[in-house]
């Protein structure tokens, strides 16, 4: 069960602080919401101007006047120089709009979650302008969220290599090593972004994470109780400690979190789904009660609320109360239809229960919605193995043959994944031959450990002007005929941002 539902823990925990300490920053009121950019944040690296100055420079041009502006005053100043006869700074200022505008592009493209997009629009800014720290760092935490940890710290090394004291790099470089399990080398980078920006929050948080891995539960005690000073008490900051204790298997710990927040504010979305996983990591199946009332007191606070429906699903598949298990996932593949998780286990439970054509479309679409086969520890060779099964029942062999070989190939790579995991989630005893307990210990739980998520209709409909800018990749190095000038500027980033004149006859 515990391989069904894997969810990468190293990743997700990062990157939840990353949106819980942006929420903190601007008041929002869950910090499941997706932040403005999972990059860490500028807070306390300010300080360090100078280290960060030519990232910066270009930016500082526009005021507050946002992006557009930005691109606007540099396309300005690149006509002008152009007009001079300055052919030389009117290139290197054209390179300067390509370089900011695919800075946002790539940008747009990591909040629609498209990051092979995101990747490339982040590596032709880096190239366009030789000195972009923005284009760098947003590189480096699209290859964090791919699970390209290797090439991530590639990318911030480049970038210390020209700034070694920057501090938003220092901390990227942390969060790297720790989701490689090198947790000594992210402690020592953790603990130098946190000298250069002290007041940076973000910084301490997962610094203290990683005292945890290490368990050195005194100094990250220390930590968040300098921040809960900071930032004083409320039921966010008290979640993400939990939240950190859970996963870290310091269950009491985590409880005793929980509690305070219920304490706080029993209405904060998702609360009780936490307090659900929490008892379910300390005493496994045994607390299946308590972790069921927790569940429908948030699903009667919170009726739209994926995860509770979704652990509530998984409770019940886990104890083999298949009907029971039903309506529960009926409502999560409702609320997130793009999400296979919920397809796969209601197809699964509908194939068990012998309904097997509605159950074989859950699968198939579970099969299509999952881009990545590693995706929850190869969850989807479930999937697969039914769909061969169905498929020689109806004699079709060819067809079941396939399935059937994609399903040991997957359970092939999950079994390797089990053994280098084990010291991790299993170490400390927490498994205890319960399987609830080790599949509740092994999943992300999507309100605690926040993956970054695309953002709803309404935000998504705000960034779709980007698009455009993308299907204008063939328009790059056009040139003024008469002048020679390279106008590295796509046509629609102009159409969009700059309003660009004709070139100078």
């Amino acid at each position: 069960m515990a391989a069904d539902i894997f969810y990468s823990l190293r990743v997700g925990l990062l990157l939840l602080f990353c949106a819980a300490w942006g929420a903190l920053a601007v008041g929002q009121t869950d910090i499941t919401s997706p932040a403005k950019r999972t990059a860490p944040t500028r807070h306390g690296a300010q300080k360090n101007a100078s280290a960060q100055k030519r990232a910066t420079d270009s930016r500082k041009m526009a005021g507050d006047e946002g992006p557009a502006a930005l691109l606007q005053k540099r396309f300005g100043a690149a006509q002008a120089a152009e007009q001079e006869g300055d052919l030389i700074r009117a290139e290197s200022e054209y390179r300067q709009v390509l370089g900011l505008a695919l800075e946002e592009l790539g940008d747009a493209y990591d909040k629609l979650g498209s990051l092979p997009e995101a990747e490339r629009a982040f590596k032709d800014a880096a190239e366009a302008r030789a000195d972009s720290g923005v284009a760098l760092l947003g590189l480096a935490v699209v290859y964090l969220r791919q699970g390209e940890f290797q090439k991530g710290v590639d990318t911030v090394r480049t970038l210390l290599s020209q700034e070694p004291m920057h501090a938003q790099a220092r901390q990227l470089l942390g969060k790297l090593y720790f989701s490689m399990n090198r947790f000594d080398a992210a402690a020592l980078e953790l603990q130098e972004a946190r000298r250069l920006a002290p007041e940076d929050s973000e910084t301490g948080v997962t610094l203290a994470f990683t005292y945890l891995r290490q368990q050195q539960l005194e100094k990250a005690q220390k930590i968040f109780a300098e921040l809960l000073q900071r930032h004083g008490e409320s039921s966010q900051i008290h979640i993400m400690f939990g939240a950190a204790y859970r996963e870290t298997e310091y269950v009491s710990q985590a409880v005793a979190e929980f509690k305070r927040a219920v304490a706080l504010n029993p209405s904060y979305p998702r609360l009780h789904y936490y307090m659900a996983l929490a008892y379910l990591s300390q005493e496994g199946s045994h607390a299946i009660p308590q972790a069921l009332a927790e569940l429908t007191d948030e699903i009667r606070r919170h009726p739209g609320e994926y995860s509770a429906h979704y652990l509530a699903g998984l409770i019940y598949v886990q104890e083999r109360k298949l009907e029971e298990a039903l309506p529960y996932l009926e409502k999560a593949a409702i609320l997130e239809p793009e999400n296979p998780d919920a397809a796969l286990y209601l197809g699964q439970s509908l194939y068990l229960l012998d309904r097997t054509n509605p159950a074989v479309r859950l699968l198939q679409k579970s099969v299509a919605l999952t881009k990545d086969p590693s995706r929850n520890q190869y969850q989807i060779a479930k999937a697969h193995y039914l769909l061969g099964q169905f498929f020689n029942r109806q004699g079709k062999a060819e067809e079941a043959k396939e399935q059937l070989a994609l399903a040991e190939k997957y359970k092939a790579y999950a079994a390797v994944q089990d053994q280098q995991r084990l010291q991790i989630y299993l170490g400390s005893g927490m498994g205890g031959g319960d399987d609830l307990k080790n599949a509740v210990n092994s999943m992300e739980g999507r309100a605690v450990i926040i993956a970054r998520e695309p953002p709803n209709p309404r935000g998504r409909k705000g960034l779709q002007p980007a698009r455009p800018v993308a299907r204008a990749r063939r328009g790059l190095q056009t040139r003024c005929p008469a002048s020679g000038a390279s106008r590295t500027v796509e046509t629609r980033i102009a159409r969009l941002a700059v309003q660009p004149r004709t070139c100078p006859v």
